[in-house]
């Protein structure tokens, strides 16, 4: 891929990973979420995180 390429992927991509990172966040400090929600909500945080990890590895 070219510069522009990587960076509007990554771009699109980041922005929205940050946007489920984020929600999840809320919803693990809320008091909303018990027992095998908070396990889920824990996939929500880590998932994107772990996802633009592994692009920044395969881009890079």
């Amino acid at each position: 891929m070219d510069d522009f390429t990587t960076i509007a992927v990554g771009a699109f991509f980041g922005n929205g990973l940050f946007v489920v990172f984020l929600w999840g966040c809320r919803r693990w400090m809320s008091d909303e979420a018990r027992g095998v929600e908070r396990i889920s909500t824990m996939a929500l945080v880590a998932i994107p995180m772990v996802l633009l990890m592994a692009y920044l590895v395969v881009a890079g």
